[in-house]
């Protein structure tokens, strides 16, 4: 095997290292730079995903429902209004307890084929909204809700 031979089969090796090496540097640089918190933003006792989450204090109130039914192919569940037991200060909504209508799904990224009817959980709405129909912005299960609740008054 001749030298110009050597060489024809060694470049090639040689570029496929060379990419894998900057591949490898952008991704230590990128972890470095994800790892390090951001200085405008104070630490808090925030779980994943919160953020993603409408604020408790905002524009948004929160049902505490029970689901009656669920309708996949028009988008939307039917709920009655359920009592808070939660004296906490955060907006739960100008519905009356025991009032039932429909919920649009159409705001939400998948619709809630997993909640069970008779299932109990937070249907977060416009604050504004004070009648059916509602549409919905998240739905939490209430173990998860009253966790970030717990989560939002000790940050």
């Amino acid at each position: 095997m001749g030298i110009k031979m050597k060489i024809r089969t060694l470049l090639p090796l040689l570029a496929l290292f060379v990419i894998a090496g900057a591949a490898a540097t952008g991704l230590v640089s990128c972890a470095e730079v994800s790892s390090q918190p951001e200085p405008s933003k104070p630490q808090t006792s925030e779980q994943a995903g919160d953020s993603a989450l409408p604020e408790l204090d905002g524009e948004y109130a929160y049902v505490l429902a029970k689901v009656l039914s669920k309708d996949a192919e028009r988008g939307t569940i039917e709920i009655e209004v359920e009592k808070w037991q939660d004296g906490r200060p955060f907006s739960k909504g100008s519905l009356a307890v025991g009032s039932t209508g429909t919920v649009s799904c159409s705001e939400l990224v998948f619709f809630p084929a997993g909640i069970g009817d008779g299932s109990t959980v937070v249907v977060c709405v416009s604050a504004t909204d004070g009648a059916f129909p509602l549409t919905a912005y998240t739905i939490e299960k209430l173990a998860l809700f009253e966790e970030r609740v717990d989560r939002w008054f000790t940050a």
